[in-house]
């Protein structure tokens, strides 16, 4: 869905951005043919190179459009062209969206960022009560929680709603103190959605449209699966594959709908032409043409470094901000973030002390051609005599860490090493004595049954039936259903089972964010329970 970070406690940042420490001698060449035919031709060549199969960019200087155009095909089965008014799927870039919608009540004064968000949000809490009582609205979208990153992203494959994953976040044990590490989590921008549901009193989707979708004129511009199901210029996203053929995602994908579960987080759809109005806000310090829509200091408070994330590549320090990644590079800071879903990868960045903005949108993961297009066009811009050599270390150290997905791509689990990968298939028991409903307190109930002497294992609300294939001993591999052929959607499944008993508990390695994955006989435990009030929303969220 978004940036990973690399490093022992995600640290680092996996994405390579290109910035040199020249002044920016080269801001009118920006607007030179020599410029932007220099950066098409590199677009062009890299999306070859990375068998991306559509993107648009556009570039913002001094408030006006100089540069959008689409490249490729929206779909690798129709073939057909990309161009500006293609809406993608823009991924995490929404964060700073659903961000703005809180500096606008906060320029209300109906809250306050150093609010509690108890004093909001009553039914929220964190593990530790302490916590919990301490954590401000600006906490929840800063990334400085504690939680381990990417915590809750798999409950909704599973199927389920927002406010179940805004409740599962008390049972996340957190792997750094509260403020003190960098920890990218997609599950609390759910909660800061919710505050402003519960100021407003309209979904945060119609939030969206009233409050800046309308007044920048993003007409082609949503968060709404039912206004999105209507579109016709629309890219399709595709996985790559190991074959090298590109998967493309089936309007009816069982997972599909994770997006807008997930919407504040990372379900906006748009364009490059919609994009370039909301970089002109944003570097217009809150202004679209004569348009206050949200104030300058809040604007700045949203770009200004939260929490230290990290070291670049090119030894440039990286902090999280507010929905915003900040690069303080000599002389002009570089404010950007980048999104992926399940199969869309995209950047939206900011130089605002030089009135410059890109956006870039592809419909293929995994790729890294969004971050080398900054490289590029800040190389060209800002470093024309040394472009070649800095590219070519941009390029190395973006391919060679190309971004995961948030949830969106593959089940993330620990690697396994070459001895444990040997062995042998061998069943220690008979499979009835694993069979059972087994519980975990944010990932609900999951149901092991033999069927036609196979195990299988059925879970969450959307009832998946995930087969189980032994591995060795009494750990299973399941095989996520409706993914695509080739691609890393094993999980593992180990069952504690004591001498001459049945299986008494299951542990998960992709849900080991809550209870160490560990799912207890319902016998053992009560089960959890969940959707008992469901938000009203035009997200139809599961």
């Amino acid at each position: 869905m978004n940036i990973r970070f690399r490093g022992t406690g995600a640290t680092g940042l996996v994405l390579a951005i290109c910035m040199s420490s020249a002044i920016f001698a080269g801001a009118a060449r920006a607007e030179t043919g020599s410029f932007l035919d220099e950066l098409e031709a590199y677009a062009v060549r890299i999306m070859q190179e990375q068998q991306v199969l559509g993107m648009a960019y556009a570039i913002v200087k001094d408030d006006e459009v100089i540069y959008s155009k689409g490249f490729g095909v929206k779909d690798a089965a129709t073939g057909a062209p990309v161009d500006v008014h293609t809406v993608f799927e823009i991924g995490s870039t929404s964060k700073a969206f659903t961000t703005a919608l809180l500096a606008m009540l906060d320029d209300e004064d109906r809250i306050d960022w150093k609010d509690p968000v108890l004093e909001h949000l009553p039914e929220f809490a964190m593990m530790d009560p302490w916590v919990t009582r301490e954590f401000q609205i600006a906490d929840l979208v800063s990334q400085r929680s504690g939680m381990t990153p990417y915590s809750l992203d798999l409950m909704a494959f599973l199927g389920f709603n927002r406010e179940d994953i805004v409740r599962a976040v008390r049972f996340v044990e957190p792997i750094s103190s509260f403020r003190s590490t960098f920890g990218y989590v997609n599950s609390l921008f759910l909660a800061a959605a919710h505050v402003v549901e519960d100021k407003t009193g309209l979904s945060w989707e119609d939030n969206l449209d009233v409050s800046i979708f309308g007044p920048l004129g993003m007409t082609e511009t949503t968060a709404n699966p039912e206004v999105v199901a209507t579109l016709t210029n629309i890219a399709r996203g595709h996985i790559g594959t190991a074959s090298g053929e590109p998967w493309p995602i089936p309007d009816d994908w069982t997972y599909g709908d994770w997006i807008d579960t997930y919407g504040p987080a990372g379900g906006i759809r748009s364009n490059v032409l919609d994009m370039t109005k909301w970089i002109r806000m944003q570097l217009g310090r809150g202004t679209f043409e004569g348009n206050q829509l949200v104030s300058a200091e809040n604007i700045a408070a949203m770009h200004d470094p939260k929490i230290f994330a990290g070291n670049q590549v090119f030894g440039e320090v990286a902090s999280y901000a507010s929905a915003w990644i900040y690069n303080s590079f000599s002389p002009y800071p570089v404010v950007w973030h980048n999104g992926e879903t399940s199969g869309m990868h995209s950047i939206v960045a900011l130089i605002p002390k030089a009135n410059i903005g890109l956006v870039v949108l592809t419909n293929k993961v995994p790729n890294s051609v969004p971050e080398l297009m900054l490289a590029k066009a800040y190389a060209l811009a800002f470093h024309p005599e040394n472009e070649t050599s800095v590219l070519l270390d941009s390029h190395a150290s973006s391919s060679s860490d190309a971004p995961m997905t948030g949830p969106g791509l593959f089940f993330p689990r620990p690697a396994r090493t070459e001895a444990t990968t040997a062995i042998s298939p061998q069943l220690s028991l008979p499979l009835e004595r694993y069979a059972g409903t087994y519980s975990n307190p944010a990932y609900g109930q999951i149901t092991v049954s033999v069927v036609e002497n196979a195990l299988h294992a059925v879970m969450g609300p959307k009832q998946l039936d995930v087969p189980l294939v032994s591995f060795s001993g009494n750990t299973f591999t399941g095989l996520m259903p409706d993914m695509p052929a080739e691609s890393d959607s094993e999980i593992l499944v180990t069952f504690v089972v004591p001498t001459g008993g049945n299986a008494r508990e299951m542990v998960i390695d992709v849900f080991a964010d809550v209870n160490g994955g560990r799912f207890t006989r319902a016998s053992d435990a009560p089960p959890a329970r969940f959707g008992e009030r469901r938000r009203e929303s035009a997200s139809g969220s599961q």
